[in-house]
């Protein structure tokens, strides 16, 4: 098919031109933004997951560092103080060199007491002469049999290695242990500080949060994992591990699943052992999955809906210029007999008119029969016509000033002043809210005025309850400035609904308006009965989010949503209240002169041209 036989297939039905515009000029542009949106999501999700798992990687490298560095620190007194090396030389145990081991013992003791993260301190020696104890172990000649021998490095003095614990008769678990090598001066005697890290102070100290982690010393094989059946597999992702660096962030497959993994390597305090750190989160990619299905689900819907509605509109606009073509065809052959009805309110509609106008003159100019018809038709449009007057005047506020106008004249007129200014305080009170109904400022003078008519009202209403003082600090001219239109009065309105309910008489509130640098500070205070501490902060919590509740909240939470959406979110509403001495709520405006610009408007512009 060529593109002129495609152009005048699409021209040929309106209802078809209007499915093709649709499709072209929303479906294909909305469904690339939606799919560039997408995959911006996707990423910037991708990338707080992987910013976390950075953080518990750091933090579980810090822990680590954190127990290794205090262990070593700890055993420093040990291993370097003189006289405690010397005994495991000595030849004889005498009264010095007793003296000397029960204060090492002693020391011993009191560390293992203290530290929770110990799990055993023992000092192994192959001297024959240093008795056996609770911290101090004499072996005989070789240290083969200990598991922790085994794993040293030959030749070195101090190091980190895993070890088996016994927990019990059936259970053993592995143990991050440390080992000092004694100087102890001699050739033939050795001796070996060894302090084993407690399993369960590990875990406690590494495992905050459901991700799942694994660690390994050296050999690459994992020595702890949130996984017991991961111990003493072999640690993955570890081709790089021979390098100075060991760092990988990115998807890897445990258990059948892809989650997203970190790993990372760090050196022990003194020692230089090295630790390898693998942290993975199952639920990241789920997440991120679940997210994409539901935006893509919610797209598909948002067209699928929009589709619906464009074409059920399609198709009644196609019906209406198909009932205005079969209209203007018979008027043209001549036969009169056309819709009565034709919906819509727009160009076609107007059209329609026009004809069936001009088809009623042809009628009356051919017979009395359509001049009658003509004029039923001119009376039903009058009436129409009367219909949709009375119905603007009804909403027309001018209709009603001068409605209550003409009340308040009436009531002047039976010398009813009581009524007459009740009805002129509505008025004034009415005019001020339609007037402000869409906008979006007022001047404080305004403000203030619409205020004390509120009170007024109010005051007629309740009498000596309701009683209220303005305070306005020195130098401020409330017409030269600018705010938010109905602000204050829902403020006054509540204070008098809530906070005088329980006050038969002496009711007061005060409206204090301050300048403090470049902010008002609109303060409305009355001397209610307060509300108890556990009300409070739920009115303070309700400020921020809107919640089913009283009509105070709601009001406060609308009032503090207004400004702070329109000035920003430094400013807004405190409340503050203590039982029995009243309740006081503080509105934080900034300054903006009627003439010129605010600094607030300023710094506003300022951002916009960046």
């Amino acid at each position: 098919m060529n593109w002129k036989r495609l152009k005048e297939t699409v021209n040929k039905k309106v209802k078809r031109q209007i499915m093709v515009v649709y499709i072209v000029v929303t479906v294909i542009p909305l469904f690339l933004l939606g799919i560039l949106a997408l995959g911006m999501l996707r990423g910037q999700l991708k990338k707080s997951y992987e910013m976390q798992l950075e953080a518990e990687c750091i933090r579980v490298k810090g822990t680590l560092f954190d127990i290794t560095s205090s262990v070593y620190s700890f055993s420093e007194p040990i291993v370097s103080v003189q006289p405690y090396r010397d005994i495991f030389s000595k030849e004889v145990f005498g009264s010095e060199e007793k003296q000397v081991y029960n204060s090492l013992t002693n020391f011993m003791t009191s560390i293992r007491q203290s530290t929770a993260a110990v799990s055993s301190m023992y000092i192994y020696t192959n001297n024959p002469n240093i008795p056996s104890n609770t911290c101090i172990r004499q072996n005989g000649d070789s240290f083969e049999k200990y598991d922790w021998y085994q794993k040293m490095k030959p030749g070195v003095w101090d190091t980190w290695v895993w070890t088996t614990a016994q927990v019990n008769r059936t259970q053993q678990d592995e143990e991050l242990t440390m080992v000092r090598r004694i100087n102890t001066g001699s050739e033939d005697y050795c001796a070996y500080l060894v302090i084993a890290i407690s399993s369960n102070h590990l875990r406690n100290r590494i495992l905050k949060t459901d991700s799942f982690i694994m660690a390994s010393l050296d050999d690459f094989n994992c020595i702890f994992s949130t996984d017991y059946k991961a111990e003493e597999q072999p640690m993955p992702l570890t081709e790089n591990a021979q390098e100075n660096h060991y760092n990988y962030m990115g998807p890897y497959r445990l258990n059948g699943e892809t989650v997203l993994t970190t790993t990372s390597a760090f050196h022990a305090y003194i020692t230089g052992d090295q630790f390898f750190i693998l942290v993975s989160d199952r639920t990241a990619y789920q997440q991120m999955d679940l997210l994409t299905k539901i935006l893509a689900l919610t797209l598909s819907a948002a067209f699928l809906c929009t589709g619906i509605v464009v074409f059920l509109f399609a198709t009644f606009f196609s019906k209406r210029v198909e009932t205005l073509r079969i209209a203007m065809n018979r008027a043209g052959q001549g036969d009169y007999n056309i819709a009565d009805e034709f919906y819509g309110a727009d160009e076609l509609t107007d059209i329609f008119n026009s004809l069936k106008t001009m088809v009623q003159k042809v009628r009356k100019r051919e017979a009395e029969y359509y001049e009658t018809k003509l004029e039923e038709q001119r009376l039903l449009n009058m009436q129409q016509e009367m219909e949709f007057k009375m119905l603007s005047s009804q909403i027309n506020p001018h209709f009603l000033y001068n409605t209550l106008e003409l009340i308040r004249m009436q009531a002047v007129s039976q010398k009813n002043k009581h009524v007459a200014d009740s009805i002129l305080l509505l008025a004034r009170s009415m005019h001020y809210v339609l007037e402000n109904t869409g906008t979006e400022e007022s001047t404080l003078e305004k403000e203030f005025e619409h205020v004390k008519t509120y009170l007024r009202i109010q005051q007629m209403r309740f009498g000596a309850r309701v009683n209220w003082d303005f305070y306005i600090e020195n130098g401020i001219d409330v017409s030269k400035y600018r705010i938010l239109p109905i602000l204050i009065q829902p403020v006054v309105e509540n204070a008098i609904i809530h906070g005088l309910e329980e006050i038969e008489e002496n009711g007061h509130i005060s409206i204090i308006l301050e300048k403090e640098d470049n902010r008002f500070l609109i303060t409305v205070r009355d001397n209610g009965a307060g509300v108890e501490k556990e009300q409070l902060e739920r009115i303070r919590g309700d400020l921020c989010e809107k919640k089913k509740g009283d009509c105070s909240s709601i009001g406060l939470f609308n009032i503090n949503q207004r400004i702070k959406v329109r000035y920003g979110s430094e400013y807004g509403v405190q409340i503050d209240s203590e039982q029995g001495a009243g309740t006081t709520v503080c509105m934080t405006v900034p300054v903006i002169p009627v003439e010129g610009e605010s600094d607030y408007e300023q710094d506003a512009q300022r951002i916009d041209r960046r």
